[in-house]
């Protein structure tokens, strides 16, 4: 209901107020009498047609009620009306005020009640995700159990009303809906992770019967663990021992992007890098041989033979060590 309006005039005449105010927060006086309310004079009452619950109101006709005694109506407020339906809701009115069952909403609700919302907006979509499904559960029961428990203690100790209901639906659908969102991020990690060891096991066996092109592909399907970086280092040395430098530079550069300092990854890199296609190569005058500088490289295999150093050079070819 809306204050003051009739139903505040006729309590403030049976109470014999001399003075009514209705400062700037809300707050009416009667007298020595306060009734909070709104900046706009509104209050929520218990007797009203939204609880369903209402004053009794004894309706007499005009009749009747002339052949009492005025003994009968002493003491009481006599409401005289058309309407059974307006007499009702003014009694319902009245009622509220003697009994003071009157609740109202600070003014300070009109930052508050944003405030909450973009609190339980940050909550769900930056703090609860952080949380195991369990834990946000748990978490999440608390926080809601906390706001129903909430209202009906201010409601008794204070009279006030806070309307949390968008506050409580924004809570409970966000809920559930990060709860469905962690319950299958588990379930995609579980399977991603199955696929993972699948092509692991499969790139590891095939770098073990020394098949390195399909194990290299098996492998890149995989994560970048200490596993799986491991065995890709090993057959990037596989292929600059082979002087497959082209495969060695892709292999060596896949780890710096999944790890970086990787092992003695970034000194690999800048010794190879370009040698296989377009690097400086030194030739002799008049000489059509061509050979590699690899100083800072693996020696290049010839069959079972790995190289150790170059012993010499002439017109007509180079001399290495081999073991």
């Amino acid at each position: 209901m809306s204050l003051p309006d009739l139903s505040l005039a006729v309590f403030s005449r049976y109470q014999n107020s001399r003075q009514l105010h209705l400062n700037e927060s809300g707050l009416i006086s009667l007298d020595n009498s306060q009734i909070p309310a709104d900046l706009s004079g509104r209050v929520y009452s218990y007797f009203s047609a939204l609880t369903g619950r209402h004053a009794d109101l004894n309706i007499q006709t005009l009749q009747s009620a002339a052949a009492k005694s005025n003994a009968t109506f002493r003491n009481k407020i006599i409401l005289i009306g058309q309407d059974e339906r307006q007499l009702q809701t003014l009694a319902d009115s009245l009622s509220n005020l003697q009994t003071g069952a009157t609740y109202y909403t600070p003014t300070e609700s009109w930052w508050m009640l944003p405030l909450l919302l973009a609190l339980v907006t940050v909550y769900l979509l930056w703090l609860l995700p952080l949380f195991s499904k369990q834990s946000g559960l748990f978490l999440g029961a608390f926080l809601i159990m906390g706001m129903i428990s909430v209202q009906p203690v201010l409601l008794i100790m204070k009279g006030i009303w806070w309307p949390t209901i968008s506050i409580f639906l924004l809570m409970l659908t966000g809920q559930l809906a990060v709860y469905v969102y962690l319950s299958g991020r588990e379930i995609l990690n579980g399977l991603l992770q199955t696929q993972h060891n699948a092509w692991f096991q499969l790139g590891h066996y095939q770098y073990e019967k020394s098949d390195y092109e399909p194990a290299l592909t098996s492998l890149l399907k995989c994560y970048g663990d200490d596993e799986v970086l491991s065995d890709l280092y090993e057959i990037g040395l596989r292929f600059e021992h082979k002087r497959q430098y082209d495969k060695a530079l892709q292999v060596y550069s896949e780890i710096n992007v999944r790890r970086k300092n990787y092992k003695d990854i970034e000194k690999r890199l800048s010794s190879i890098i370009g040698i296989s296609s377009s690097s400086p190569q030194i030739s002799l005058p008049n000489q059509s041989q061509k050979t590699l500088v690899m100083s800072q490289m693996e020696m290049p295999e010839f069959g079972r033979y790995k190289i150790e150093k170059e012993l010499g050079r002439g017109a007509m070819g180079v001399v290495y060590l081999g073991h």
